[in-house]
């Protein structure tokens, strides 16, 4: 018998790694729901709470004559329209030699690393089209007139953007990080989402909303064996609702400080 002249490589199954630490999810608060979720059907709608127009000063002077028609009042804010619903899927399929626990495995790894994005393209569809942003202007004049708003809106917010802002952002020092912390910061301590999701639905628009909700259905991962073709299938799947409560500012700029 004759030895092979070459030898065969070694297989090596790559392990799984965890999703991207920064975006979305980074800056919002997470609500993973337990069992049956009630929010698949119908959304979300969000009363809002924090942006009400009641509020002003007054004369101090208890004896000052109030301006003609001066009336302390305001408005409650009404609810939006309910935030839609979303499922993510993963999939894998191959031979049938290997365990369906392996299948399910890659599926929900699928899942997993881009779940992330698909929820910030299906929420940037939204946010793109509640936003009326102001005119182009400069990353640096952008995030300016962003926080002016913010700070008019009395509460730290949530400062939307594509991925593709970050590098610029950062090299015109508008990026406060902690050490450790995957949530990055504004100079006056607004949340960053920079999100790859955001690319292709708010692409050049920076959108400053107040606090954004994220609630999530279990993972639900099923297989099956197709006899037919011969191969082995798994989806791993769930449900999410992406909500914010006050769209505060937007504005349209270029990235380049």
């Amino acid at each position: 018998m004759t030895a092979p002249t070459t030898l065969l490589p070694v297989d090596y199954d790559a392990p799984p790694v965890n999703p991207i630490g920064v975006g979305l999810f980074s800056a919002a608060t997470l609500i993973d729901v337990t069992g049956p979720s009630r929010f698949l059907s119908g959304g979300v709608s969000i009363r809002p709470r924090n942006c009400a127009t009641g509020w002003g000063t007054w004369a101090a002077d208890p004896c000052a004559a109030p301006a003609v028609g001066a009336l302390k009042s305001g408005n409650r804010p009404a609810a939006g329209e309910p935030f839609e619903p979303l499922v993510v899927w993963g999939y894998d399929e191959c031979g049938p030699l290997e365990d369906f626990a392996e299948y399910e495995a890659r599926a929900l790894q699928n899942a997993r690393l881009h779940e992330q994005g698909l929820a910030e393209a299906h929420f940037g569809a939204r946010l793109a089209a509640d936003a009326t942003p102001t005119g182009t202007i400069d990353i640096v004049s952008a995030v300016a007139a962003l926080e002016v708003a913010l700070g008019e809106a009395g509460f730290y917010g949530t400062i939307h953007a594509s991925a593709r802002f970050a590098a610029y952002a950062a090299q015109a020092n508008l990026i406060i990080r902690s050490s450790g912390s995957p949530i990055l910061k504004t100079p006056l301590g607004h949340t960053w989402a920079f999100g790859a999701g955001y690319e292709d639905t708010l692409e050049t628009t920076l959108v400053a909303t107040g606090p954004v909700t994220v609630w999530r259905d279990p993972y639900v991962t099923r297989s099956t064996l197709d006899e037919r073709h011969n191969i082995k299938a798994a989806i791993a799947e769930r449900g999410l609702v992406i909500g914010y409560e006050c769209l505060v500012a937007a504005v349209d700029t270029n990235p380049t400080p």
